[in-house]
């Protein structure tokens, strides 16, 4: 599993961006008009600011991870497995348990590092 990495700009029309020369229609799932992804995300800073499902189950996720400051943007399309794996849901989306993590530093997007909190410390 890897993060496909593309290359995006944005084009005239709102909610459609052009990447590695294919449009990407951000409103309805569709690269190139056809219907190929299941999920769009945006984070700022490592958090999640919006979403979106789509109906069709391609298992293709695309994700808009953005700087603090919301400038500088990392685009990808990946795999369900991927999207949903515990590196990107912490790391990248700033999703995680807080009854048994702590986030001890976060200096997202160079690094970000979680304490599994002890039986004793978690919130039941």
């Amino acid at each position: 599993m890897v993060y496909n990495f593309l290359n995006c700009t944005d084009s005239e029309i709102s909610g459609v961006i052009r990447c590695n020369d294919s449009l990407i229609d951000l409103r309805e799932g569709k690269i190139d008009g056809n219907s190929k992804l299941d999920l769009v995300v945006e984070a700022h800073g490592g958090r999640v600011v919006g979403s979106r499902r789509f109906k069709d189950a391609e298992l293709n996720m695309f994700q808009i991870m953005k700087d603090r400051n919301g400038k500088t943007a990392k685009v990808a399309i990946l795999h369900e497995e991927l999207f949903f794996s515990s590196f990107n849901q912490m790391f990248h989306l700033g999703r995680f348990d807080t009854k048994n993590f702590k986030m001890v530093y976060d200096d997202y997007p160079n690094a970000r590092i979680f304490k599994l909190l002890p039986a004793s410390e978690r919130v039941k």
